[in-house]
């Protein structure tokens, strides 16, 4: 087991790799776009290594791409474009990684696209497990997209989120992608910093205003049944 916002998950396990990474992403891809990239015009420009918003540059690194021809993934490391060493760090990164947890999507240089896998899901891991304040973005050409990450962003893109942010990012990642809730959730509240306390069926955070969030077991993996502030909906097993 391997600790990602000091929750233990099984390394080699995609579902549980990913549901501790989504939560913080997706709240940090949402600041993103509502403090960087707006309704900006986007430019990006591989040789320098930089990916403009309006008139504001930021460096990025290479995650990899989408296929519309061949509708496969593949990775930036797999440098058969001939990209500089330098904006292919992160991704080389990633690769040492997947080797070291036998994490089988990380080291697969090119595979097929589907719901489980693809840019945006591969992404929204990546910049999670970085140690760097990383978005990425979806950089849309002819034949399919590029994905990078870029950095030099303002801290507030990394700020907690309250309670209602925090409740609508949960329930529209429960309702997108399959995913084990309760390491979904708990990670999610390390990561902004929330104090909780849990049950085998409940998880109780506290937010201002105390936040309640029930959970069942089914085949193995744990589910959301609701999310409420109200503790008189709380059904106590």
């Amino acid at each position: 087991m391997v600790p990602i916002n000091n929750i233990p998950v099984d390394p080699s396990d995609w579902t549980q790799v990913f549901s501790a990474c989504l939560g913080q992403s997706i709240a940090v891809q949402t600041a993103c776009g509502e403090l960087v990239v707006k309704n900006s015009r986007w430019n990006i420009d591989l040789s320098r290594g930089i990916i403009t918003f309006g008139k504001t540059d930021y460096p990025l690194q290479f995650i990899g791409s989408e296929s519309n021809v061949s509708h496969t993934w593949m990775w930036g490391w797999n440098n058969i474009n001939g990209f500089r060493e330098d904006i292919l760090q992160f991704p080389q990164q990633l690769l040492e990684l997947g080797r070291q947890w036998k994490l089988r999507p990380l080291t697969l240089k090119e595979f097929d696209l589907n719901d489980t896998y693809n840019g945006h899901t591969l992404s929204l891991a990546a910049i999670a497990l970085s140690d760097r304040p990383f978005c990425y973005y979806r950089c849309v050409h002819g034949s399919g997209a590029v994905f990078v990450a870029f950095s030099g962003l303002p801290q507030r893109v990394f700020e907690p989120v309250g309670l209602e942010k925090f409740a609508s990012i949960t329930a529209q990642c429960i309702g997108q992608f399959y995913l084990d809730h309760r390491i979904f959730v708990k990670s999610f509240l390390n990561w902004n910093k929330t104090p909780f306390e849990e049950t085998p069926t409940l998880i109780t955070a506290h937010f201002p205003q105390t936040l309640y969030i029930q959970l069942e077991c089914v085949e193995n993996n744990h589910r959301i049944v609701q999310i409420n502030t109200d503790p008189s909906a709380v059904q106590v097993n």
